[in-house]
């Protein structure tokens, strides 16, 4: 990811986000289901694993193996519509705008709604060979169509057209975002240490409606009755106890 970043900026970077924890998390939930489904039908148990090496290797190689596919290479790695220094968000005159014409109609029509019918008839953006042949000419030329209104009319603009958009949000827009409020998605909770506090609710909806989000246990709080039911008794439990082997945390103020 670091070197994916440096193709498209030149400096290697960081994601500013836990992208290998949380994606090889939903993998192993995946292959859970995937081993619990192949029980079901034959009655055998199967050991997952997961490393996090390979599943992020995967992730990204998916798009990036690029011409490294074929042997011997057609390319080198990295998808280049994708590592673009111009695929990012683009300035408007009063912001940022995401926006991705993607097909040949979509681009057709941008370009013909902006009055640049002398860029839709460009045969270096007339189908998705020639545009990934071309890409940095045809990101440019997006760039600087937008530079030229606010984001607002980018907005309307796509939306008549047909054409994926959307302004750029703030972290801080999320917590009042409309949609999400009226989704139901965030969910506040009440927590004896912590006060009243605010979480992310669960994305999917199963038959329509959002399972409930829970505060995860203190470290400790289950010690007795997790250690009870492997069958460990109380008196091994209390002698731990007193050694220090294993923590109980403190029963949680009822009030």
């Amino acid at each position: 990811i670091a070197d994916l970043s440096r193709l498209q900026g030149g400096e290697p970077q960081y994601l500013p986000t836990a992208s290998a924890d949380k994606t090889s998390g939903l993998i192993a939930a995946v292959s859970i289901l995937s081993a619990l489904l192949a029980r079901s039908r034959d009655g055998q148990g199967r050991q997952v694993e997961v490393p996090m090496f390979e599943s992020m290797v995967s992730f990204n190689l998916v798009e990036h193996l690029f011409g490294m596919h074929f042997e011997p290479p057609l390319a080198t790695p990295g998808y280049p519509r994708v590592t673009n220094p111009w695929r990012k968000p683009y300035p408007s005159a009063d912001g940022h705008v995401c926006m991705m014409p993607y097909t040949d109609a979509h681009w057709q029509r941008f370009f013909r709604a902006c009055g640049r019918n002398d860029l839709a008839e460009d045969p270096r953006f007339a189908t998705m060979a020639e545009r990934t042949r071309h890409i940095g000419a045809l990101y440019e030329s997006l760039g600087q169509l937008v530079r030229q209104h606010p984001t607002q009319h980018w907005l309307a603009l796509c939306e008549r057209i047909d054409i994926p958009a959307a302004r750029v949000y703030a972290l801080t827009d999320l917590p009042g975002d409309e949609h999400l409020a009226q989704t139901g998605f965030f969910q506040t909770l009440d927590d004896p240490a912590m006060g009243r506090v605010r979480l992310t609710g669960v994305p999917v909806l199963f038959d329509g409606e959002r399972p409930p989000v829970r505060l995860p246990p203190r470290l400790g709080e289950h010690t007795r009755s997790a250690l009870s039911a492997v069958g460990a008794s109380a008196e091994q439990i209390e002698a731990w106890l007193a050694s220090g082997a294993i923590f109980q945390a403190p029963a949680k103020d009822p009030a």
